[in-house]
């Protein structure tokens, strides 16, 4: 270990009086969605595929968007009157090809044997584009749980994205019914070509799931830090953010950080604690381990913590350092295990870093950050 570097976090680390005030580098929260349906087409130059995601909440508003994704990665986001979309939340690989409000007709409806689901609309060159879906099994789903692979295909990440879709199945082909047109022309879903583990039917590449957990951990930041004044609380809360603090002799270390909506509480806590930064003394580093969890599942996310002092300057980075890992019963595991390497192994190609600044002539506290991927 080199000089100044400490594994667990104690008074020796500090060279100035506490001040009672906390700057937290971490930043959680929700991109709130109610459901959604995915497919892919096998047959079509142009288009790669359509997805359709429903809202009901105070941040988007109430309504869908169906968003057209182009074979180059570019997605055309058709969104009904009332939903609001925040640019800086949507990552794209191939970039936002347009966004279109349009009154156009859907519905998605899932319950515990199946989906069925229906988009009508026009694309912005006036053809027609109509798709349904109708899937109906005889016993009851038994879905699965993935972490969704979206930031494997993010080139420029302007967030961690920890989509934990909960409730996600895979429609089965003997018993569904399936059309997708645009104008005249008939498209068709990939057939997955053998029996999925976890059912053992056969199934298409057309997924639907009632329950998506959207989390974005540290979004590009570039600004001042919120003081956060927790007094003698070692729990507090600043507007939809959760603190658990460790109280180490005036000094307060953020052991947890956590955000709920009306269902779902997603989470990430830190081992040793991430120090009062402001106060560290001069040559200090600290490292540690974080793990991110969503309700019950704990350890979804793992990965490594590294915060160093150097005179009026603090970095930190954080990235992951372990795989995914599928949960569920030993079939459902299988059936994950035969998904692609990337599902698994695409939280590791990102790394955070940050500085933040102490500028005391003005009593502030600035920090500039953002991921990279490192493949």
């Amino acid at each position: 270990m080199s000089p100044g570097t400490s594994k667990n976090n104690n008074r020796e680390i500090y060279g100035s009086p506490p001040t009672g005030l906390v700057y937290s580098p971490v930043n959680l929260t929700f991109d709130p969605m109610r459901s959604l349906v995915l497919l892919n087409l096998e047959d079509n130059p142009e288009f790669e595929g359509l997805e359709l995601q429903l809202f009901d909440d105070e941040v988007k508003g109430k309504g869908a968007a169906a968003i057209m994704w182009h074979t180059d990665k570019r997605g055309d986001f058709y969104v009904t009157p009332g939903v609001t979309l925040d640019i800086d939340k949507i990552e794209v690989s191939g970039g936002v090809g347009e966004i279109i409000t349009q009154d156009f007709h859907y519905k998605l409806d899932i319950n515990s044997y199946g989906v069925d689901a229906h988009v009508s609309l026009t694309l912005k060159d006036g053809r027609p584009v109509d798709f349904w879906l109708s899937e109906k099994r005889p016993k009851v789903r038994k879905p699965l749980t993935i972490l969704a692979p979206v930031g494997g295909v993010t080139s420029n990440p302007g967030y961690f994205p920890v989509f934990h879709l909960q409730d996600i199945d895979l429609v089965q082909r003997q018993d569904s019914n399936y059309s997708f047109k645009i104008a005249d022309n008939n498209y068709h879903p990939p057939k997955i070509p053998v029996p999925m583990p976890y059912s053992g039917k056969l199934v298409y590449f057309l997924r639907y799931c009632s329950d998506p957990v959207m989390g974005l951990l540290n979004m590009q930041y570039d600004g001042e830090l919120t003081a956060l004044k927790p007094e003698h609380n070692v729990i507090f809360k600043h507007r939809n953010t959760s603190y658990i603090f460790k109280n180490r002799e005036g000094y307060f270390e953020i052991q947890k950080v956590s955000v709920v909506d009306n269902e779902h509480n997603l989470y990430i806590t830190f081992s040793p604690t991430i120090p009062d930064i402001v106060n560290l003394k001069d040559g200090v580093s600290i490292r540690g381990r974080f793990d991110i969890g969503v309700d019950d599942t704990s350890d979804l996310i793992q990965g490594v913590y590294q915060i160093r002092r150097e005179e009026k300057s603090i970095s930190m980075e954080m990235y992951p350092d372990r795989n995914w890992k599928p949960r569920g019963s030993l079939l459902q595991r299988l059936t994950l295990f035969c998904f692609p390497p990337e599902f698994r192994t695409w939280i590791k190609t990102y790394h955070w870093k940050a500085t933040i600044q102490e500028e005391a002539n003005h009593g502030r506290v600035t920090m500039k950050s953002g991921w990279q991927r490192t493949t």
